[in-house]
């Protein structure tokens, strides 16, 4: 099989770069008035300016024209969509408690404009306080790009060139920018599509990373902005905050568990996401984990392997077999398996979101039927039982996922018995697994054999397979009848 790299999806594939950051935006809502329809210039506000030992001291007042406006206004706070008559203005930013003027300026702000005012530096000589006042670009970009300004306000050093690092794509590991504190890059055209950025020290050619941003994606006709700040120490750590708001993928584990040719060989298919080819000759049974995917509309399609070159598509595909587009929440994980295709059922696909963390003291089990042994859904009904005998789920027919089940940390001894036999009817006697508190785990029943028992057919016999691994009960592995099988990655 062969696994062909999306653009869209050119990053490291891991859950982890979703939990281990946050980015912060819109800490503090803005109390001035709203925009009105024309004439108002519309400006943002933040606080990066670590100049205290800790958060609660760096708390400022914020004037404009002599009026307090903003008070109790701490760093990594931002304030956005502040609306102003076109005019001068006179900002000042005194510390809370006192009269003295720390921070300063006066700026001439333009009718249907946006701007953004921040507040940098920590005090020092070489990173004095002062106000920076940036101009959002007013030109869209072209058709199919997005606007990107990403500034480094971070004084985490001593001197600004001991603040040097760069900026770097990890799926090429590419330098995109060096910079230093007090530069940004301005508004940067990006392709539309997702990127795994990390800031890294300088000369380690992207190696030696910083700080780590969770995948972000950057929509068509969009505009964003990122700041590094903070000072790399306990009370400041590094982070990044955006003032416009960002976009973020979602996560998929995309999996073929359609049973619809004589043999498994024979089942193989290619896969395509928004119109771009991803995976190859990939056959019944095998996944792909935690996929990274565009949130929003998410067209999929299952295709034939081979064919004939498409003029229009410029794509050596024969047919698309099926197809379907999920709406996808930012930051969320799915799981999208193509099913079907045997003992009448058409092939189709079944989805479900999966939470990424279970509640306290509990456990998180996504239990699915997606066997079609038989051909109608009461035919293929079965209760998933205890050993002892007491079913756990009753009637549960194909196509059903029952997604984040919470289970008492344990050992389970499941079988999966047919529906209404008082769990003495067995099709299949399942080895026995161990939950621990905060496991998020899946298992899914697949196979269509001619009928259930020792006579079921060599390629689709009835079996259960997880997309997560499940821990042994008393062995140090699972005996193969939790097959996991990925596509090469």
């Amino acid at each position: 099989m062969q696994r062909v790299m999306l653009f869209l999806v050119t990053m490291t594939l891991t859950a982890l770069l979703f939990t281990g950051i946050t980015i912060s935006v819109s800490a503090q809502e803005a109390v001035a008035p709203e925009a009105s329809a024309n004439g108002d210039a519309i400006v943002n506000v933040a606080h990066f300016a670590p100049f205290a030992a800790d958060q609660a001291g760096t708390s400022v007042t914020v004037a404009v024209n002599s009026t307090d406006v903003f008070t109790d206004f701490v760093f990594s706070e931002v304030i956005t969509g502040v609306a102003l008559p076109a005019g001068v203005y006179t900002i000042e930013v005194r510390p809370t408690g006192s009269p003295t003027v720390a921070m300063s300026g006066v700026f001439t702000l333009e009718a249907n404009v946006e701007y953004s005012l921040l507040a940098i530096g920590d005090g020092s000589a070489n990173m004095p306080l002062s106000l920076q006042l940036l101009v959002k670009d007013a030109t869209p970009p072209i058709p199919g790009n997005a606007k990107v300004l990403i500034g480094h306000y971070a004084p985490f050093a001593s001197t600004v060139p001991g603040t040097a690092v760069e900026l770097c794509n990890d799926a090429t590991q590419m330098v995109l920018a060096p910079v230093v504190y007090g530069q940004n890059s301005g508004y940067v055209q990006f392709p539309a599509g997702i990127y795994d950025l990390s800031i890294a020290v300088p000369g380690t050619n992207c190696a030696q990373k910083a700080f780590d941003l969770p995948p972000l994606q950057f929509n068509a006709g969009e505009f964003y902005d990122a700041f590094a700040i903070g000072k790399n120490n306990a009370a400041f750590p590094l982070d990044v905050v955006s003032l416009s708001g960002l976009d973020f993928p979602a996560m998929a584990t995309i999996g073929h568990f359609a049973p619809f040719a004589t043999t498994i060989t024979n089942t193989a298919v290619d896969i395509r996401v928004n119109g771009q080819l991803a995976y190859t000759n990939v056959v019944y049974g095998q996944y792909v984990p935690d996929v990274v995917v565009p949130s929003g509309p998410l067209l999929v399609e299952i295709l034939t392997p081979g064919g004939q070159v498409s003029a229009a598509a410029g794509d050596v595909r024969s047919a698309v077999v099926i197809s379907g587009v999920f709406t996808l929440n930012p930051m969320s994980k799915y799981d999208l398996f193509a099913i079907g295709g045997a003992n009448g059922w058409p092939l189709d696909f079944i989805t479900a979101e999966i939470s990424q963390t279970a509640p306290a003291g509990q456990a998180l089990v996504t239990i699915g039927h997606l066997a079609p042994f038989a051909a109608s859904g009461a035919a293929t009904a079965v209760d998933i039982c205890l050993e002892s005998g007491v079913p756990l789920f009753t009637n549960v027919q194909f196509p059903t996922i029952q997604a984040n089940v919470a289970l008492a940390p344990n050992v389970y001894d499941l079988k999966i018995a047919v529906a209404g036999s008082n769990c003495q009817t067995v099709a299949l006697d399942l080895p026995p697994f161990r939950l621990a508190a905060g496991d998020v785990v899946d298992a899914f029943a697949i196979g269509a054999p001619q009928e259930v028992g020792p006579a079921a057919g060599p390629d689709f016999p009835l079996e259960v397979v997880t997309t997560t691994g499940l821990r042994a009960a008393y062995e140090s592995y699972l005996p193969t009848i939790y097959r996991s099988v990925t596509v090469a990655q």
